[in-house]
């Protein structure tokens, strides 16, 4: 949403006999800490394949395989939620992608020149911040994998968080959002080619 002027200083050189400017790339890299807020709705049912023939808020079934259709405005973007249903818990998984066309880079190397690269083992981790369901915060112990406070690795930019939620003390059925924050540092480079003219003396 902005612009600013960079002043670039270094050795002169003349140009080839004959031309009068020199074309040659030049890569711009940003470095920053982001977040990532992705929120879908869910169906919650404790006995979705109850034998009762009654009208229901929701069926899981419509739920079942759920794409996200925004990025979420965010370089790694939460691209699909898949539901499922067991006899004491509903299932999630959140499959999670590097969409912005950069780097998942350490949070410790935002300020350092990305000129010097990066070590392979420290690129594409993705922390988890927060899932929760409306108000229920699925952040015990178990309760996803990796858990909540942890970090995801991305393989190939593509990765999922699996979790689950009790039913036990659901006696209703009933639609949600299911919320998800990820963060991450990231890095992103962008490349253009300038022309450099002969200095002119007047």
């Amino acid at each position: 949403g902005g612009y600013s002027g960079v002043v670039i200083e270094g050795t002169t050189f003349n140009l080839p006999q004959g031309t009068s400017y020199y074309r040659t790339p030049i890569i711009v890299t940003a470095t920053y800490w982001y977040k990532t807020i992705a929120t879908s709705t869910v169906c919650i049912d404790p006995n979705p394949r109850s034998p009762d023939i009654r009208e229901r808020v929701c069926r899981i079934t419509e739920y079942g395989n759920v794409a996200l259709s925004s990025s979420q405005g965010a370089p790694v973007a939460i691209t699909n939620i898949e539901e499922d249903v067991t006899a004491d818990n509903l299932l999630f998984k959140i499959y999670v992608q590097n969409v912005g066309g950069g780097m998942v880079i350490d949070e410790n190397d935002i300020d350092n020149d990305p000129n010097q690269g990066y070590e392979w083992d420290s690129l594409d981790w993705v922390y988890i911040k927060d899932v929760s369901i409306g108000n229920i915060h699925l952040d015990e112990a178990g309760q996803c994998r990796p858990d909540i406070g942890e970090f995801l690795k991305l393989i190939n930019g593509k990765g999922y968080i699996f979790c689950k939620m009790s039913t036990a003390s659901i006696d209703s059925v009933y639609k949600a959002p299911l919320n998800i924050q990820l963060e991450y540092a990231y890095a992103n480079s962008i490349q253009r080619d300038i022309e450099i003219f002969r200095e002119l003396n007047y």
